[in-house]
């Protein structure tokens, strides 16, 4: 649930700076805008962690739960450790 509403409220910035971008003058701030937005559509594609909703970097953390979802590590452990720390984000 919590990756969804991330998701959502990603969507809605990229799209606020997309209408910021189109009237920009300054090219420098207009890099910047362009680069925020990059930033946030590639997180669309990202693939989040089951347990904390954050993304998953897929070269660094190749965890998977007992049902084969990508999750961090620590997330993982900490899980394990204190079952009842944290509900899962999907």
């Amino acid at each position: 649930m919590i990756a969804k509403k991330k998701e959502k409220e990603e969507k809605e910035k990229w799209m606020e700076l997309c209408e910021i971008a189109a009237n920009e003058q300054d090219p420098n701030k207009l890099m910047a805008l362009v680069a925020e937005i990059d930033r946030l559509l590639g997180m669309k594609q990202s693939i989040f962690c089951r347990i904390c909703g954050e993304p998953v970097s897929l070269k660094a953390d190749t965890v998977a739960d007992e049902d084969g979802k990508a999750v961090h590590e620590e997330c993982y452990v900490k899980r394990k450790i204190t079952p009842d720390a944290g509900q899962e984000a999907s």
